[in-house]
């Protein structure tokens, strides 16, 4: 991804960010996230680095599972702020690229990112990052779309038109196994896979890894 397509991304989530919950619900993924999210909470520790976490909805789901401390990390300010507006002094928020985050090494205990992988410019570097972040065999969980055969394979906003459209077509798309190949490439073993249809073209798959011990 070059610079100015990831620029151009930036701009349009920004544009985004105001109907983004209201488009998620009515796509059908909060609930199937919701769920698949809520199986991985035996992976969950107490400190939890939420990147890329656009509006919060990772971050509601586990405030409301459990006694954790979470930290959102996204680039863009208008999801980051309506994250802080729905979730409130609860948790940390940092305006960040997720490639380079302002933290100590080793920080956190889990890490979790949905629907985020297919827009970062760099997906390895983001792994290096995270590893970096993350505490001995701590873990890191992905939540991310995948394409029946066939189908098309752009986010399912991409159905709305218009500037989404544009933004859908900017998409890094990767396949699940691509994405699973370069996570365990960076370090990380793969511990669980789960996945929920959410429609006729897409289901969502949640992957769990930990941080493989250095010998």
């Amino acid at each position: 991804m070059n610079v100015a397509a990831e620029q151009r991304i930036a701009e349009l989530f920004g544009v985004f960010a105001p109907t983004y919950d209201q488009h998620m619900a009515r796509s059908n993924h909060f609930e199937p996230q919701r769920n698949l999210i809520l199986q991985s909470k035996k992976w969950l520790g107490k400190n939890i680095l939420d990147f890329a976490a656009g509006t919060g909805a990772n971050a509601r789901l586990l405030r409301d599972a459990g006694d954790f401390e979470i930290t959102c990390v996204d680039s863009q300010s208008a999801m980051l702020a309506i994250a802080r507006a729905t979730l409130g002094p609860g948790c940390k928020y940092i305006l960040s690229d997720v490639h380079s985050i302002d933290l100590p090494d080793q920080s956190f205990d889990t890490a979790i990112c949905s629907f985020g992988f297919f827009w970062f410019r760099n997906p390895n570097e983001v792994l290096t990052e995270i590893s970096r972040l993350l505490r001995p065999k701590g873990g890191l969980i992905i939540l991310e779309e995948r394409f029946y055969s066939g189908s098309l394979p752009q986010p399912a906003f991409a159905k709305n038109g218009g500037y989404l459209s544009e933004l859908a077509s900017l998409e890094a798309f990767m396949h699940i196994e691509k994405l699973r190949s370069i996570c365990i490439e960076s370090g990380f073993n793969l511990m669980e896979e789960a996945s929920h249809p959410i429609d006729s073209d897409h289901e969502l798959v949640l992957s769990v890894f930990t941080k493989r011990v250095q010998a």
